[in-house]
């Protein structure tokens, strides 16, 4: 840069000082950038000269500014030399308390940089405590500056560790007296850095000081604070600090139990858990000389608890404390006191077990479970100690009460030894330790077996315990021998048929543990008998077959026992079943639905199912459709629900086979389906032209043409009488159009349309009209989710179709059938093509030409239209109705006047839907929003129950997302025209009603009373326990705010 250059540089630079102006303009800023990055020398000339004007009190903020956001836009240029002279100039001048905040913006740029070392850390932190120090400064100061040295200590932490600066001792002094959350959650976390990587033995007691001082800490958040900061954060914190060194035990242990003795509510939960936490990093040695106040004031919480959460704290803090004071049992110059005290907790526990109904013996159990589970030596008491007072109470007991009293601590000892000694469940959990339940494994088995076997109504509740009981034996890890494994298996099996609910939930939880353990004993016991459960030829009770059902399936937990077990009996049940005329079809289905189900879960895992379905369920299901569809004697009785569910058991398998398998599927199905080739299933050939797709099929393998084939599936889907085959054919044809849509199978679409669907349309039967609009549906499927844009005229046909009397209601339900996804075909599992948002381009695309040609329609039409368009806008995502709802509401308010059930249920669905999304953009159709639901909430319009149910509860949610001076002109009308709904015949309308209209009732009083907020208090005041004031604050009492804030 030259002289004269320069010269005009600093004049300008002079200029914008000495001026009154205090924004940096944007031509200026780029000016100084210039000039600044001209030399290497720039960046530090520009601070020599401000630092001409820096004794100035009044032009240092703008020094400082300008500095600042130069150094910001050049970071990436700076070098070593510039970083040296700025870091120097900030760190010399940090005592200004107006420039300082500005300043630290200035080194927290150079902190990016690539050239700030360990050096100027350390230089940084020196000058931050030397010139800052314990000067009170603004929040947002303290708070650059606990963000930057938390930065420095992550980053340069052996630099700082080295350097003869007092890091601690200065720390300490700057975080004493810190107040705000924001500021104290990054000091916390300091701390706990400090502690980690620095050597605080001559801090210690600093430390501890600054921190304790907080404790207990509280902070009460502002509504909509955006750091989000709670006080649970901070508590967090803290406590994480007070338990990041043993070096604070001898601090903390006698304060902290003083705090336990002495607080309530919160303060002591805050203990508790601090307590808990900081346990095992003191130890055994700093826990002893307090640890029977600390028991004393755990346990009286447990047995006078008011609220769950401070009993499960304190129990958490008892198992903590034991499980530390446990580790001192090893130590030989405290082993006799730490077993002495953990003694008195369990003696005096032990004390109150000899009442076992009352609730103080309940809560010694739950403290049993708590220390049992902390150690092997307490485990080890408490079993020794509880079992033989508790058996023996057992068989003395002369009530169910009491022994299922003693049933339920035995529990809670069982839950102890689980956690401590491990489960199957656990992965990599082994304990040197045996659990002492051991020596009393029998008679402990016993008692459970002899509960299961109470019958009467009152013993329910012990044969829930027990089977609780023996399902936490079931699961502990090395517990149960085989020979007691198969015994309880018989025992759990023999109360199948009996049991329902929770016990049957139970006792299946139960087998299925043992399914892992003890294979030969479930397909010994259970698995006969729930085949035995099952109907033969007897007329089934639909909730003993279906609880059955279910029961297989929960116990099939592997492809092991669907292979060797399951699967052929399974299949043989249904075989049977399916050949009886007087056999309930629902039961046959509900047979194919689990061996579908097991099939789908198993068949991913494990290839030799797989082989499976390969080897015995295709051949066996398509010989015997087919079987059926010839008539043969004896043969499956089909329908269209069981041939669905056999046609995904087929799917399955052809799509989970590799590719060779499934080319000779493929080459079986045409030689079925096209040739009529009965062979191909070891089924004697025939001249009955049933099984052929097309009469007179000329097409031969490999297929010649696509477009040939395609044709002849349109042409007999059209002329089929069956309306399942129809389908078959369609959805086969839409599928190939959408696999294999080349150049010449599109030519041949093209004219298939004009040439068989547009006429089929058009004929004057009825069912060719319903199979060619079927054909169109699916074609437009097959080309619309891929984006085709002759899928979208299809569409246009559809729509066209709605006007029609006798099939305009079939296509507009269509519509759903184009945008939902098929199980079977057309779907990513079947690996059709599948382009994404396809759902959004079809609602863009139809939604508007819907919505213009309903308004101008005739009255059936217009359902038909409005039909169409629900089913679009219950398929698409709830963003892209509420991003149109402005547009929308208009025609499903209309819709709502049509007194149609499943048009209204679907719009009220979608209405639903906008009010709890984007309510502001309906606000301008309140009126006819509320007049539409409460048409349709009005039983003289013969809606149906969900419909009338839906619209109140949509009604009820308007006072939520709805402002109250817009609702307050409907509040009276909603309130009149509900009593119409608190006349309906169904109770559960009657009883939505009544919610609906009080809290419209209350709406309409507030609002009412608006300008006598004494008449408001005093409202609340006389129905507080009621529902309305539930209501009340659930409006938030926002409507009080309407008007003067005072």
């Amino acid at each position: 840069m030259n002289v004269p250059e320069q010269q005009l540089h600093d004049d300008l630079v002079k200029d914008w000082i000495l001026s009154s102006r205090n924004e940096i303009d944007a031509s200026f800023m780029a000016h100084v950038l210039l000039m600044t990055t001209k030399s290497s020398t720039g960046l530090s000339d520009l601070v020599k000269f401000l630092s001409n004007y820096w004794k100035d009190e009044i032009h240092r903020g703008k020094c400082v500014e300008l500095l600042t956001q130069v150094t910001t836009h050049s970071r990436s240029s700076l070098d070593y030399e510039t970083v040296e002279v700025l870091m120097s100039f900030s760190c010399d001048r940090l005592n200004d308390s107006t420039s300082v905040l500005r300043l630290l913006d200035l080194v927290d740029v150079l902190c990016s940089t690539p050239h700030f070392d360990g050096h100027y850390a350390v230089m940084l932190c020196q000058s931050i405590f030397r010139h800052i120090g314990q000067k009170k400064q603004p929040q947002g100061t303290r708070h650059k500056i606990f963000s930057l040295l938390n930065k420095l200590l992550q980053t340069y932490t052996s630099d700082l560790q080295r350097a003869r600066v007092n890091f601690i001792g200065s720390f300490v002094a700057f975080m004493d007296g810190e107040k705000d959350p924001r500021n104290l959650v990054i000091a916390f976390e300091i701390v706990r850095f400090i502690i980690e990587k620095f050597d605080i033995s001559q801090h210690v007691e600093d430390l501890f000081d600054v921190l304790f001082c907080y404790f207990p800490i509280s902070f009460n958040a502002p509504i909509n604070d955006p750091f989000s900061i709670t006080t649970e954060d901070l508590k967090d914190s803290l406590r994480r600090c007070l338990a990041a060194t043993p070096y604070f035990a001898n601090y903390a242990t006698p304060l902290l139990a003083e705090k336990l003795l002495n607080t309530t509510g919160s303060a002591k939960k805050d203990a508790m858990e601090t307590i808990g936490l900081c346990a095992p990093a003191y130890g055994a040695h700093a826990l002893l000389p307090h640890a029977k106040d600390i028991f004393d004031a755990l346990v009286n919480e447990v047995y006078h608890a008011t609220e769950t959460s401070m009993e499960a704290t304190a129990l958490k803090t008892i198992h903590n404390v034991v499980a530390t004071l446990g580790t001192g049992v090893s130590i030989a110059n405290i082993r006799d006191p730490v077993e002495k005290t953990i003694d008195a907790l369990l003696s005096q526990c032990v004390e109150k077990l000899n009442e076992p109904e009352l609730k103080y013996a309940k809560a010694a159990a739950l403290i049993l479970r708590s220390a049992a589970s902390a150690s092997d030596p307490a485990c080890t008491s408490v079993v020794h100690t509880t079992f033989p007072i508790l058996h023996n109470m057992f068989k003395d007991a002369n009530s169910l009460s009491r022994q299922l009293a003693v049933l339920d601590i035995f529990i809670e000892i069982l839950f102890a030894s689980k956690s401590l000694y491990g489960s199957i469940e656990d992965i990599g959990f082994d304990r040197d330790f045996q659990t002492p339940l051991l020596s009393y494994k029998k008679p402990l088995l016993d008692i459970f077996i002899t509960s299961l076997n109470i019958r009467s109504d009152e013993g329910r509740v012990c044969r829930m315990s027990a089977l609780k009981g023996i399902r936490q034996m079931v699961v502990m890890k090395q517990f149960l021998s085989a020979e007691e494994m198969e015994k309880l298996v018989l025992h759990l099996t023999q109360l199948i048929p009996d049991t329902d609910g929770e016990l049957r939930a139970l006792v299946l939880s139960s087998l299925s543990v043992l399914a892992k353990l003890s294979l030969p004993a479930l397909s010994k016991y259970t698995f006969p008998l729930l085949w035995r459960l099952l109907p033969g030829h007897q007329k089934p009770d639909n909730s003993n077959y279906h609880s059955t059902l279910e029961a297989v399936e929960y116990l099939t937990i592997n492809p092991t026992i669907f292979n060797t077990i399951v699967a052929s009996s399974l299949l043989d049940k249904f075989d049977k079943s399916c050949r009886l005329s007087d056999q309930s079809r629902d039961y046959v289905s509900a047979l194919a639905k689990t061996m579908l189900n097991l099939f789908q879960t198993m068949a991913p895992k494990d290839p030799k199912t797989m082989q499976l379905g390969q080897r015995i369920f295709f051949p066996h299901i398509m010989s015997e459709c087919i079987k059926s569809t010839l008539h043969y004697p004896g043969s499956w009785l089909l329908d269209t629900q069981l041939v669905d569910i056999l046609s995904l058991f087929v799917a399955g398998v052809v799509k989970n086979s590799n590719s060779s398998h499934q080319t000779a599927l493929t080459a079986i199905a045409f030689r079925l389906f096209v040739n009529g080739d009965l062979t191909a299933v070891n089924l004697q050939s025939t001249s009955d032209p049933t099984l052929r797709l097309f009469p007179l099929s000329t097409v031969v393998l490999p297929i010649p043409s696509y477009s040939e084939f395609i044709q002849g599936l349109v042409q007999a889907a059209l002329n089929t009488p069956c309306s399942a085959k129809s389908l078959a054919l369609t959805k086969s044809f839409a599928s190939i159009v959408n696999k294999w849509g080349n150049e010449s199978v599109m030519s041949c679409v093209d004219n298939i349309i004009p040439t068989y669907l547009i006429p089929a349309l058009e004929s004057s039967d009825i069912k060719v009209k319903k199979a060619g609009l079927l054909l169109l549906t699916w074609l437009a499927k097959a080309l619309v989710i891929q984006g085709h844009a002759l899928g979208f005229q299809i569409l246009d046909i559809i729509a066209n179709q709605c006007q029609l009397p006798d099939v305009g209601r079939e296509a507009a339900n269509h519509f759903s059938t184009i945008l939902q996804d098929d199980e079977l075909m057309l779907n990513k599992k079947s690996y059709a093509n599948v382009s994404i948002l396809y759902r959004q381009r079809v609602f863009n695309y139809l939604a508007p030409k819907l919505i213009e040609t309903a308004n101008i329609s005739s009255a059936d039409s217009k359902i038909n239209y409005f039909t169409a368009l629900s089913c679009l806008l219950v398929n698409v995502p709830d963003s892209v109705v509420a991003s149109e709802s402005s547009k929308l509401i208009t025609s499903i308010n209309a819709s709502l006047l049509l007194s149609d059930s499943n048009l209204s249920l679907s719009m009220i669905k979608v209405t639903r839907v906008i009010i709890a999304t984007s309510p502001e953009k309906i606000e301008h159709a309140t009126s006819p929003t509320i007049d539409g639901l409460l048409h349709s909430a009005d039983p003289a319009h013969n809606l149906s129950l969900p419909v009338r149910i839906e619209s109140i509860q949509c009604l009820k949610d308007i006072p939520d997302k709805f402002k109250p001076t817009t609702l307050s002109p409907h509040a009276p009308i909603v309130v009149k025209r509900l009593c119409r709904s608190l006349d309906d015949k169904k109770r559960l309308v009657r009883k939505y009603a009544v919610d609906c209209r009080e809290r419209c009732s209350l709406l309409r009083y507030l609002l009412g009373a608006f300008s006598q907020p004494l008449c408001i208090k005093r409202y609340i005041n006389n129905r507080m326990t009621s529902l309305l004031f539930y209501d009340c604050i659930t409006l938030k009492l926002e409507i009080l705010c309407v008007g003067d804030p005072t």
